[in-house]
Parts: structure tokens; C-alpha cells; sequence
């Protein structure tokens, strides 16, 4: 019921970054965590969190977690991805003994506890998603469902990436890069209509 909601919830809106955002506090909300997040590759190999939300009293960490390093943290969750499918912390002072630089990072943001699973596109990893602070007697359940929401972030990633490239290649000449006339017109509409 919740994979047929969150389908149904996501295919509301139109604009698929603003489903990503609607989608992060519907998955936070539904599974009673402070905090729900994705996590992404950007162009210099690093991770940036994309999306965020938090619940009411719970400190945002959007801003805090940009440009995130592979080596030492990314890639130890990466290869349990591939073992595992997710990473369930049950209690992060047990974790501190698997990884110090992991406990580093999360340890200052309040959490205790969490689930996150990774996000694949095209047979490859290119960020992952999560919850901060689940229920521990729910942690196995919500491992089991963040398992099966991986197809619809991962759809909803790749219809927002098409969506941004075919605006791009609206807007702009292909053999120069530059701007064409379609996005000049579009300007001016925007400065001048007055509808």
C-alpha cells in the first residue's frame, strides 16, 4: 500500500523536481523519521544532498552536506550496497566501531538511527536516499520498503534529468551552445507579457 501511495503521490505534479521534494517529506513523514534525504553524484565526483526533509524541531543539514567525498565515506556505503542493498544502522555508537568517518559525519546531525538505499540508473550507483531516525522496532520493515522505493526515485531522477535536458536543448543552438531564438523569445515573453 505505501509502494501504490507513493507512486500515485508522485504522479500528481508535474514538475518533477518539485515531485522529488513532495516525495522526500511524503517517504519522512510516512515512515516517522526527523529527517528524509537524497543523495547524489555531481560533476566533481562528490556527493551533494539534493533533497530534504525535516520534521518540525529537527535541524536541516542540506547546506552542511554538499560536496560530500567518495574516498573513506561514500564508497564503504557503496560496497555494502552491492553486499546488502541497504545500510541499517541500528544504533550509531555500535556503528562507530565499523567506521569512524561515518560516525564523524552523522554523529553531529542527531542521528541514532538509520535506513538508506542507493539509487542505480543504467546499471550504475549514483547516489543513494535515506532516513535519519526511524523507529528501531520498525528499522527492518523500513529497510524492506526503502529497498523497494529504490525504482521510483530512481524513475523520478532520470524523468527529472530528461526533463532539464530537453529544456536545455530547446533553449539553446546545438553546434554553438549559444542561446537560439526560441529562448530569446521566451525572455522577452517573460519581461513583457503582461496577460
Amino acid at each position: 500500500t505505501f509502494i501504490t501511495d507513493m507512486v500515485r503521490y508522485s504522479s500528481s505534479e508535474e514538475n518533477p523536481d518539485k515531485v522529488l521534494t513532495q516525495l522526500v517529506q511524503y517517504i519522512g513523514e510516512k515512515l516517522h523519521s526527523d529527517r528524509a534525504y537524497i543523495f547524489e553524484e555531481n560533476s566533481h565526483g562528490t556527493f551533494d544532498n539534493t533533497y530534504e526533509w525535516c520534521k518540525e524541531g529537527v535541524s536541516k543539514e542540506i547546506d552542511n552536506l554538499q560536496n560530500v567525498p567518495y574516498e573513506g565515506i561514500i564508497e564503504i556505503w557503496y560496497e555494502q550496497y552491492k553486499k546488502f542493498n541497504n545500510i541499517v544502522i541500528h544504533d550509531i555508537e555500535e556503528y562507530r566501531k565499523h567506521n569512524e568517518a561515518i560516525y564523524d559525519l552523522l554523529k553531529p546531525q542527531g542521528v541514532n538511527t538509520l535506513v538508506a538505499g542507493p539509487i542505480v540508473i543504467k546499471g550504475k550507483m549514483v547516489g543513494f536516499y535515506g532516513v535519519d531516525n526511524p523507529p528501531k522496532e520498525l528499522l527492518n520493515d523500513i529497510a524492506d520498503l526503502i529497498g523497494m522505493m529504490e525504482f521510483v526515485v530512481s524513475f523520478l531522477i532520470r524523468l527529472r534529468d530528461n526533463a532539464k535536458n530537453l529544456e536545455y536543448s530547446s533553449l539553446h543552438d546545438q553546434l554553438t551552445n549559444c542561446k537560439n531564438r526560441k529562448a530569446l523569445d521566451w525572455v522577452y515573453s517573460m519581461k513583457y507579457n503582461t496577460n
